[in-house]
């Protein structure tokens, strides 16, 4: 098998749902009003910003906007994030993560990060560097649609 096809195969196992759900579910344990359907939700606030809309972070993680909106109830009634009037646009709602929802998101976070670090543990440091240097590039380059 080519190194293109591994890459494609490894990819497309990557991005299938229960792989996802999996990882989430593992993340999220014990992590109070967070689970494997709305940590993609927190965690893409975490990455855009406070203020966004629900139809910005709607687009930013791949969901519904409806689907977002009821995550974004499910964890504003856990009390991980708020919402108040957008900035620019009056019609909109804006949604921050509150201290308890960035607590969550580096909770969670850390342990991906234990986790890649368990996985990398069999590659040098200077081979894990260039495996994420690597990895980097080839999911930028996916995401140029000019390449």
């Amino acid at each position: 098998m080519t190194p293109e096809r591994r890459c494609a195969d490894a990819l497309g196992r990557l991005l299938l749902r229960d792989t996802r759900t999996g990882l989430h579910t593992a993340l999220t344990s014990d992590i109070d009003g967070l689970d494997a359907t709305t940590y993609p939700v927190l965690s893409g606030l975490a990455r855009l910003g406070d203020g966004v809309s629900t139809t910005e972070l709607a687009a930013a993680v791949g969901l519904e906007r409806s689907v977002t909106s009821r995550h974004v109830s499910a964890l504003e009634a856990h009390g991980l994030l708020s919402r108040h009037p957008h900035a620019a646009d009056r019609r909109a709602v804006a949604v921050a993560l509150t201290d308890a929802g960035r607590a969550a998101v580096e909770r969670a976070r850390g342990r991906l990060d234990a986790r890649l670090a368990d996985l990398l543990s069999a590659l040098d440091r200077a081979e894990a560097d260039r495996f994420a240097t690597v990895l980097d590039g080839l999911v930028e380059g996916l995401r140029d649609p000019s390449r």
